[in-house]
Protein backbone atom coordinates (compact mmCIF):
# COMPACT_ATOMS: atom_id res chain seq x y z
CA UNK A 1 0.00 0.00 0.00
CA UNK A 2 1.18 3.49 -0.85
CA UNK A 3 2.91 5.29 2.02
CA UNK A 4 0.74 8.30 2.94
CA UNK A 5 2.17 11.77 2.32
CA UNK A 6 0.11 13.40 5.04
CA UNK A 7 0.87 13.31 8.73
CA UNK A 8 -2.08 12.02 10.70
CA UNK A 9 -2.61 11.83 14.45
CA UNK A 10 -4.72 9.49 16.55
CA UNK A 11 -7.07 10.78 19.22
CA UNK A 12 -8.34 7.92 21.38
CA UNK A 13 -11.30 8.78 23.57
CA UNK A 14 -11.25 6.85 26.84
CA UNK A 15 -12.66 9.26 29.40
CA UNK A 16 -16.20 7.93 29.74
CA UNK A 17 -16.94 5.71 32.71
CA UNK A 18 -19.04 3.30 30.66
CA UNK A 19 -21.70 2.96 33.33
CA UNK A 20 -23.36 0.01 31.61
CA UNK A 21 -20.04 -1.85 31.50
CA UNK A 22 -18.70 -0.71 34.85
CA UNK A 23 -19.44 -4.06 36.48
CA UNK A 24 -16.86 -5.64 34.14
CA UNK A 25 -14.16 -3.08 34.89
CA UNK A 26 -12.58 0.04 33.38
CA UNK A 27 -13.50 0.06 29.70
CA UNK A 28 -10.02 0.94 28.26
CA UNK A 29 -8.52 -1.87 30.35
CA UNK A 30 -11.07 -4.59 29.64
CA UNK A 31 -9.48 -7.71 28.10
CA UNK A 32 -10.48 -8.71 24.58
CA UNK A 33 -8.62 -11.18 22.36
CA UNK A 34 -5.80 -11.37 24.89
CA UNK A 35 -5.22 -7.60 25.08
CA UNK A 36 -6.98 -4.61 26.58
CA UNK A 37 -9.31 -2.47 24.48
CA UNK A 38 -6.69 0.28 24.58
CA UNK A 39 -3.84 -1.99 23.54
CA UNK A 40 -5.84 -3.25 20.56
CA UNK A 41 -6.39 0.28 19.27
CA UNK A 42 -2.91 1.59 20.05
CA UNK A 43 -1.25 -1.40 18.39
CA UNK A 44 -2.97 -0.56 15.11
CA UNK A 45 -2.44 3.20 15.12
CA UNK A 46 1.25 2.66 15.87
CA UNK A 47 1.46 0.06 13.09
CA UNK A 48 0.22 2.59 10.52
CA UNK A 49 2.54 5.24 11.97
CA UNK A 50 -0.01 7.72 13.27
CA UNK A 51 1.70 10.47 15.24
CA UNK A 52 1.09 11.81 17.80
CA UNK A 53 -1.11 9.28 19.58
CA UNK A 54 -3.16 11.04 22.25
CA UNK A 55 -5.35 9.21 24.75
CA UNK A 56 -7.86 11.31 26.68
CA UNK A 57 -9.02 9.59 29.84
CA UNK A 58 -10.38 10.43 33.29
CA UNK A 59 -8.57 10.81 36.60
CA UNK A 60 -9.57 7.33 37.79
CA UNK A 61 -8.29 5.41 34.75
CA UNK A 62 -5.15 7.52 34.27
CA UNK A 63 -2.70 5.68 36.55
CA UNK A 64 -3.70 2.21 35.31
CA UNK A 65 -3.33 3.31 31.68
CA UNK A 66 0.15 4.66 32.43
CA UNK A 67 1.09 1.24 33.84
CA UNK A 68 0.58 -0.28 30.37
CA UNK A 69 3.68 1.67 29.24
CA UNK A 70 2.30 2.27 25.77
CA UNK A 71 3.97 4.70 23.31
CA UNK A 72 1.23 7.30 23.76
CA UNK A 73 0.60 10.61 25.48
CA UNK A 74 -2.16 10.30 28.07
CA UNK A 75 -4.04 13.39 29.19
CA UNK A 76 -6.86 13.81 31.70
CA UNK A 77 -10.36 15.13 31.12
CA UNK A 78 -11.41 16.35 34.55
CA UNK A 79 -15.03 16.78 33.47
CA UNK A 80 -15.84 13.70 31.34
CA UNK A 81 -19.49 14.05 32.28
CA UNK A 82 -19.62 16.91 29.76
CA UNK A 83 -19.46 14.33 26.99
CA UNK A 84 -17.30 13.26 24.08
CA UNK A 85 -16.77 16.75 22.69
CA UNK A 86 -15.02 17.82 25.89
CA UNK A 87 -12.45 15.06 25.35
CA UNK A 88 -12.05 15.97 21.69
CA UNK A 89 -11.27 19.58 22.59
CA UNK A 90 -8.66 18.48 25.14
CA UNK A 91 -7.11 16.23 22.51
CA UNK A 92 -7.04 19.05 19.96
CA UNK A 93 -5.05 21.18 22.39
CA UNK A 94 -2.40 18.43 22.43
CA UNK A 95 -2.45 17.87 18.67
CA UNK A 96 -2.73 21.57 17.78
CA UNK A 97 -1.98 21.83 14.06
CA UNK A 98 1.14 19.71 13.97
CA UNK A 99 -0.64 17.27 11.66
CA UNK A 100 -2.93 17.28 8.63
CA UNK A 101 -5.75 15.57 10.48
CA UNK A 102 -6.58 12.98 13.10
CA UNK A 103 -8.37 9.69 13.52
CA UNK A 104 -11.16 10.00 16.08
CA UNK A 105 -11.08 6.63 17.85
CA UNK A 106 -13.67 5.99 20.58
CA UNK A 107 -12.40 3.21 22.85
CA UNK A 108 -15.80 1.50 22.48
CA UNK A 109 -14.75 0.24 19.01
CA UNK A 110 -11.73 -2.00 19.69
CA UNK A 111 -12.55 -4.56 16.99
CA UNK A 112 -11.84 -2.42 13.92
CA UNK A 113 -9.31 -4.21 11.71
CA UNK A 114 -5.91 -2.94 10.63
CA UNK A 115 -6.91 -2.97 6.95
CA UNK A 116 -9.80 -0.61 7.67
CA UNK A 117 -7.47 1.94 9.22
CA UNK A 118 -5.08 1.52 6.30
CA UNK A 119 -7.86 2.00 3.77
CA UNK A 120 -9.17 5.14 5.47
CA UNK A 121 -5.67 6.58 5.70
CA UNK A 122 -5.05 5.92 2.02
CA UNK A 123 -8.28 7.70 1.07
CA UNK A 124 -7.37 10.62 3.33
CA UNK A 125 -4.01 10.86 1.59
CA UNK A 126 -5.88 11.46 -1.67
CA UNK A 127 -8.54 13.73 -0.08
CA UNK A 128 -6.77 15.72 2.66
CA UNK A 129 -9.60 18.25 3.00
CA UNK A 130 -12.39 15.70 3.38
CA UNK A 131 -13.83 14.08 6.48
CA UNK A 132 -13.34 10.33 5.99
CA UNK A 133 -15.96 7.93 7.35
CA UNK A 134 -16.00 4.12 7.05
CA UNK A 135 -19.09 2.24 5.92
CA UNK A 136 -20.12 -1.40 6.21
CA UNK A 137 -23.32 -2.51 4.48
CA UNK A 138 -24.30 1.15 3.98
CA UNK A 139 -23.97 1.98 7.69
CA UNK A 140 -21.26 4.40 8.81
CA UNK A 141 -19.16 3.82 11.89
CA UNK A 142 -15.78 4.56 13.50
CA UNK A 143 -13.01 5.64 13.37
CA UNK A 144 -13.52 8.94 11.52
CA UNK A 145 -10.74 11.15 10.14
CA UNK A 146 -11.07 14.91 10.61
CA UNK A 147 -8.76 17.16 8.54
CA UNK A 148 -7.11 20.14 10.22
CA UNK A 149 -9.33 22.56 8.28
CA UNK A 150 -12.19 21.43 10.56
CA UNK A 151 -10.35 21.77 13.90
CA UNK A 152 -11.83 25.23 14.51
CA UNK A 153 -15.29 23.97 13.55
CA UNK A 154 -15.00 21.25 16.19
CA UNK A 155 -14.10 23.90 18.75
CA UNK A 156 -17.27 25.84 17.86
CA UNK A 157 -19.58 22.80 17.89
CA UNK A 158 -22.53 22.81 20.32
CA UNK A 159 -21.81 20.41 23.18
CA UNK A 160 -25.06 18.51 22.74
CA UNK A 161 -24.19 17.72 19.10
CA UNK A 162 -20.44 17.33 19.35
CA UNK A 163 -18.51 16.08 16.33
CA UNK A 164 -21.79 15.17 14.63
CA UNK A 165 -22.40 18.91 14.19
CA UNK A 166 -19.34 19.11 11.94
CA UNK A 167 -20.04 15.94 9.96
CA UNK A 168 -23.60 17.11 9.32
CA UNK A 169 -22.61 20.67 8.41
CA UNK A 170 -19.94 19.49 6.00
CA UNK A 171 -21.65 16.43 4.56
CA UNK A 172 -20.68 17.74 1.12
CA UNK A 173 -17.04 17.44 2.18
CA UNK A 174 -17.31 13.93 3.55
CA UNK A 175 -16.02 10.80 1.82
CA UNK A 176 -17.65 7.50 2.75
CA UNK A 177 -15.35 4.52 2.39
CA UNK A 178 -16.69 0.98 2.10
CA UNK A 179 -14.76 -1.53 4.21
CA UNK A 180 -15.55 -5.19 4.71
CA UNK A 181 -15.27 -4.87 8.46
CA UNK A 182 -18.27 -5.14 10.82
CA UNK A 183 -15.97 -3.95 13.62
CA UNK A 184 -16.54 -0.34 12.55
CA UNK A 185 -20.15 -0.70 13.76
CA UNK A 186 -19.58 -2.73 16.95
CA UNK A 187 -19.91 -0.35 19.88
CA UNK A 188 -19.14 -2.51 22.92
CA UNK A 189 -21.07 -0.65 25.60
CA UNK A 190 -23.08 -3.33 27.44
CA UNK A 191 -22.16 -6.54 29.31
CA UNK A 192 -24.11 -8.50 26.70
CA UNK A 193 -22.06 -7.11 23.81
CA UNK A 194 -18.83 -7.57 25.77
CA UNK A 195 -19.67 -11.21 26.41
CA UNK A 196 -20.61 -11.73 22.76
CA UNK A 197 -17.48 -10.27 21.23
CA UNK A 198 -14.77 -10.55 23.85
CA UNK A 199 -15.44 -13.64 25.94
Amino acid sequence: MKQPDVRTAALILAAGFGSRLRSAGSKPLLPCSGKTFLELVVEIVIEIKLNPVIVVTNEIFFSDIKKLKLPIKTVINKTPEKGMLSSILIGLEEIKKKCDGFFLCPIDYPLVKLFSYQTLLSVFDENPEHIIKPQFKKKSGHPIIFPKIFFDELKKAPNEQGARYVTNKFSHQTSFVNVHDPGILININTPQLYKKYCK
